[in-house]
């Protein structure tokens, strides 16, 4: 019988922070070896991890095709096998160490030591660990750990035992919304609401009915949603209600609080992670927040179209716009300066579909800062400047519309809900993922392929879409640069 005993793992690695095999180490320290990790040396990116291609990875397939092994041997396979990406080849058949009956377990957990024994196997070994170290069969009869879970219920939830907790679903809802720092709340909601708590004391998560508003602001009747990308992403949200909603769920339940006079803002897990400065930014203005206010015409409006001013508005918009600076050609800009200081910009340029329609692509203020009647002025200075009537389109999950409307902009019409893709916390627009960029096979949809490419559709709110009229009997003094 031929015995293949592995080399540990630690010997036919490399360091990625200065180079040397692991032969004296233990894997981890981040892929570092102990004395890099201790002296707080940074990975190279320059150094790779060795490759598969030794004669070991390479013949232990072969070796261990038809191969059964006694229960001594078993020892010999208690160090992992990196890098074997082939297919698996059959299961090993091998002699389970409890029973001594014959298993077959797959390949690669072979090789591992892993799922070596029965089911009922890994019973009777959990229960003879149980007894040696806690004197009982099942863990939860020792009274160090029902003290440890005491203790553990007391810290989250303020009781002592599950059995206290409300029973049913409808209770349990109303004790997370009285509690929303102890359950049923992720991280990045309880930071949004502890920072909104700072202006507004008393808001809270609210249910209405089957809807609910992770942060209610009832003094302003104001609503912020923090959408995580996996649990809003079409698929799960169609499981979850049992019916297809995923593409209308953010619309219906803006839509429904809209009837009742709440306007709810959507906040996706992505920006408040990577933009969380400039979502604060905007929800301070919507929360009516901002500590300047002042009026349009104490600003100084510029119009321009050269390089270098084109360049400090799109600096102006990384650092204030949650979306950042428009993805296609900027051909005007206009800023607004307020004691020799730019406080707020607006980008106009040709539609990205037709290139003939003018579209004012980004308006951004300052943070801190609200300046009544400012878009207002920008908009009579560009249609006048560019002698055409202009359009663009507001996000219908941040913005309600009414900034347009008594800037003088045309309602005309709520598009449907638009979509993005997201995989592993990273977003990308359907516009990178048309079939010519991303080469899809013939016959196969956008959708198709995304689903291969392990991408997940997630629906916005829609957009507004609004129309500024050109009237050439307005007349605004227009200073150049």
């Amino acid at each position: 019988m031929k015995i293949i005993k592995l080399i540990d793992k630690s010997t036919w690695d490399r360091c990625r922070s200065c180079g040397r095999l692991w032969d004296d180490v233990p894997h981890g320290f981040c892929g570092r070896c102990q004395e890099c990790y201790e002296n707080n040396r940074f990975p190279d990116l320059n150094i790779l991890p060795m490759q598969s291609g030794t004669s070991i990875i390479d013949n232990l397939e072969k070796y261990l095709q038809d191969l059964i092994l006694p229960i001594e041997t078993l020892q010999q396979f208690k160090y992992e096998v990196r890098f074997l990406d082939r297919g698996s080849p059959k299961p090993i058949v091998h002699k389970c160490p409890e029973c001594l009956e014959s298993k077959a377990t797959p390949f690669k957990l072979f090789v591992q030591g892993k799922n070596l024994r029965h089911t009922k196997c890994k019973t009777l070994q959990t229960q003879r660990t149980n007894l040696k170290r806690y004197g009982v069969v099942c863990v939860r009869q020792s009274t160090e750990i029902k003290e440890k879970i005491k203790q553990r219920m007391i810290q989250k939830y303020k009781v002592e035992n599950y059995q206290q907790l409300p029973e049913n679903r409808n209770k349990l809802k109303d004790w997370c919304v009285d509690n929303p720092n102890k359950t049923f709340t992720s991280r990045p909601e309880l930071e949004i609401l502890q920072w909104v708590q700072s202006f507004y004391p008393n808001s809270k998560k609210y249910k209405d009915g089957t809807h609910e508003i992770d942060i209610f602001i009832s003094e302003i009747n104001l609503g912020i949603e923090h959408n995580g990308l996996y649990h809003h992403q079409e698929n799960v949200l169609d499981n979850r209600c049992g019916i297809k909603v995923g593409q209308r769920y953010h619309l219906n339940k803006t839509k429904h609080f809209k009837d009742k006079g709440i306007r709810i803002i959507h906040v996706f897990e992505h920006e408040w992670r990577d933009r969380q400065e400039q979502v604060k930014s905007f929800l301070l203005s919507a929360m009516g927040k901002n500590e300047i206010k002042i009026g349009a015409r104490k600003c100084q409006v510029l119009w321009s179209n050269s390089p270098h001013d084109i360049q400090e508005t799109y600096g102006f918009l990384e650092v204030y716009h949650i979306q950042g600076a428009p993805n296609y050609g900027t051909k005007f800009i206009t800023k607004a300066m307020y004691n020799n200081e730019i406080v707020a910009v607006a980008t106009f340029g040709r539609h990205h579909r037709n290139g003939e329609d003018w579209v004012l692509t980004r308006f951004c203020t300052k943070t801190n800062y609200t300046i009544q009647g400012i878009l207002s002025k920008m908009s009579k200075l560009a249609s006048q400047q560019l002698k055409a009537d202009m359009l663009s389109w507001a996000d219908y999950r941040l913005s309600n519309g009414n900034g347009y409307e008594k800037a003088g902009w045309i309602f005309e019409q709520l598009l449907p809900p638009d979509y993005f893709y997201h995989k592993n916390g990273k977003v990308f627009s359907k516009q990178s993922r048309q079939k010519k960029a991303v080469k899809t096979p013939v016959g196969m949809t956008e959708r198709q392929h995304a689903e291969i490419d392990g991408l997940n559709r997630i629906f916005d709110c829609g957009k507004i879409r609004y129309k500024y009229v050109f009237n050439n009997v307005i007349v605004v003094n227009v200073t150049k640069t």
